[in-house]
């Protein structure tokens, strides 16, 4: 049964992408990016949102988020920045472009002002992905109690229809994505001793897909993975019921993403 849902959401996640692509408008380019980033496809993503970034009537502030949160994926840091802050210079009150530019900070292992962003984010209405991204950052600078403290509000805010654990696994991504592997592991351990043995599975993954591309000449690229099999994780483990993506809901400091229309008879 649950395979059965996961590729029924999978077959879902296609069609409202084609029907995104083939609509064609800006509003409706942005969306297919984010269904792009959440198929583990920031390149085409960004192709996407390119085209949307033509058009007059471009929302650009989401656009230019979006397309940030895709080059983060790709690894092309200074690319996310201009762009992140091209986008909060268009609106300063926008939570999914402080959680991100925070998100651009760790990756650049400049924490003091990951911190200022994280808080930001919490400040401005998403306390689930503010907190998050602080905890990635207390436990990549060594703080446990920091990280622990992090955690505990990053739940009290998860979003509903949600795993409370999962600002734990948003956490520990972005300890994937900041090159803490480690960190990573022990974060996995958690999720399994909680009983999350989907999210576990899912950010062992995550690791693995890491340490494969770094293996490969040009360096480390999460996007850059094995091919996966429908319903599957890139490293071929079943995504937990109801996946639509790491990022697709709560959007805790990965950038935003559209929520996906709800599902017709």
């Amino acid at each position: 049964m649950g395979e059965r849902r996961r590729l029924a959401d999978f077959d879902l996640e296609l069609e409202e992408l084609l029907l995104l692509l083939s609509d064609g408008s800006a509003a409706s380019l942005i969306s297919a990016c984010s269904r792009l980033r959440r198929l583990e496809a920031p390149a085409q993503a960004r192709m996407a949102v390119a085209k949307a970034l033509e058009a007059p009537d471009c929302d650009r502030r989401r656009a230019l988020t979006t397309a940030g949160a895709a080059a983060l994926d790709l690894g092309l840091v200074e690319m996310a920045r201009r762009e992140l802050e091209e986008a909060h210079s268009l609106d300063r009150e926008s939570p999914y472009t402080t959680a991100a530019l925070g998100r651009c900070a760790l990756l650049s292992e400049d924490y003091d002002e990951a911190a200022s962003w994280a808080n930001q984010t919490v400040a401005l209405g998403k306390p689930d992905s503010g907190w998050a991204l602080m905890a990635a950052i207390a436990r990549t600078v060594g703080d446990e109690e920091a990280f622990r403290n992090a955690i505990t509000k990053a739940e009290e805010f998860a979003e509903e229809g949600l795993s409370s654990r999962w600002p734990l696994f948003v956490a520990g991504r972005l300890l994937v994505e900041s090159g803490d592997p480690g960190g990573a592991e022990k974060i996995a351990a958690e999720l399994r001793r909680r009983g999350e043995d989907n999210l576990a599975n899912w950010l062992t993954d995550l690791i693995s897909a890491r340490s494969w591309k770094e293996d490969r000449p040009g360096g480390p690229l999460l996007s850059d993975r094995p091919p996966a099999r429908r319903g599957q994780s890139p490293s071929g483990t079943a995504r937990p019921p109801g996946h639509r993506g790491p990022d697709a809901t709560d959007r805790c400091g990965l950038g935003e993403v559209d929520r996906a229309p709800p599902r017709t008879k």
